[in-house]
């Protein structure tokens, strides 16, 4: 469960804040199958002037599609604002639901409380997650956990045996030190300068379904009060 609030400036799900242990990985690479659902779906929900996301990330049964939570960097306001995007196994957008744009925040909003309007977005959103759900099982992707020494140049994670690294534009995972897969990534992975701003990037996230043959890494920024983060990008790769 994740909250994200209006004075975050994280980019997105999974960029900061404490979180709950890894939830345990899958074992050794297998078919995939699609169980019946035995777990609450994935939602949305407005607490706390920000937006909660239980169950996202997620994987549907066969592994075809990753559900995502995608924020985008709102500066020194940090203005709530939140999209859900399907991606495939290329990392292509399948489909998004918008739920709140940075620039509506204000029509949004007036002295009652939130406007009916975002109501029923966020009720749109949380059907279409659970007709998802109940048609081909989400599973919430086993989060690693981001090694932090140096949160300028975060570049691996790790839960159990199994590692990822992203450096030098090449992500890897291995299982016992065995390597399971190495991708070269694109370019556009890294934002471009900005203002006359670069901002550095590094591994802000990382989940790995084995068993799925998946993974989803988010690719975050350091920023400055001069030079604020680019957006985090969340980016799905397969094998």
């Amino acid at each position: 469960m994740l909250a994200v609030a209006a004075g975050f400036t994280c980019g997105a799900i999974g960029a900061c804040g404490s979180h709950p242990a890894p939830a345990p990985l899958q074992g050794s690479a297998g078919t995939p199958t699609t169980p019946e659902p035995t777990t609450p779906p994935p939602s949305v929900a407005w607490i706390d002037n920000g937006f909660d996301i239980p169950g996202l990330p997620a994987a549907t049964g066969d592994g075809t599609r990753i559900i995502v939570a995608e924020i985008e960097s709102d500066g020194g306001r940090g203005s709530p604002n939140l999209r859900i995007v399907s991606r495939d196994r290329s990392d292509g957008i399948v489909e998004k639901i918008t739920i709140l744009k940075i620039d509506e925040v204000d029509a949004m909003f007036d002295k009652e409380g939130r406007h009916p309007k975002l109501d029923a977005r966020i009720s749109a959103a949380n059907t279409w997650l659970a007709n998802l759900h109940r048609t081909a099982t989400l599973s919430p992707l086993p989060r690693l956990e981001v090694d932090a020494a140096d949160a300028y140049t975060q570049h691996s994670a790790s839960a159990g045996p199994v590692v990822l690294d992203w450096a030098k534009d090449v992500l890897t995972i291995r299982r016992d030190k065995q390597l399971v897969t190495s991708h070269p990534t694109p370019a556009t992975w890294r934002a471009a300068d900005h203002d006359g701003c670069s901002n550095p990037a590094k591994l802000g996230g990382a989940w790995v379904d084995l068993e799925r043959k998946v993974a989803l890494v988010e690719i975050a920024y350091n920023g400055t009060d001069m030079c604020w983060e680019p957006t985090a990008q969340q980016h799905v790769v397969s094998w």
